[in-house]
């Protein structure tokens, strides 16, 4: 829960305009999401594990060029149903055949320098 001081300071550095703006060049539903709910941090555990992530995605993107991310489609209802015994139907199908498509792209992208 933010204080209501907290909430002014990002009112004043308009916090939250920066993270409209960051949500609106992801590439997609779920990235802009997570955009969102970013949260400033003065941890410095999670100032340092979030930062060496940050390098680590900056390094993969200079070597390799923009990861293929876009079609990522949130599977979080659908998965949940299954998990109930739910039967999917066939545009169900097509989005989980479509996020593992997507994940297979990402693999490859992510090993496709890695020596077998």
């Amino acid at each position: 829960m933010q204080r209501t001081g907290q909430i002014r300071e990002y009112q004043a550095l308009e916090y939250y305009k920066v993270l409209d703006m960051l949500a609106e060049r992801a590439v997609s539903d779920l990235a802009a999401e997570a955009s969102r709910k970013l949260t400033p941090s003065s941890n410095e555990n999670v100032i340092k594990k979030t930062r060496t992530e940050t390098d680590s995605a900056v390094s993969v993107c200079l070597r390799k060029g923009t990861p293929p991310f876009s079609n990522l489609t949130d599977l979080k209802d659908i998965l949940s149903y299954a998990e109930k015994g739910g039967s999917l139907n066939p545009k169900q199908l097509l989005l989980v055949a479509g996020a593992l498509g997507s994940a297979k792209r990402i693999r490859g992208f992510l090993t496709s320098d890695m020596p077998e």
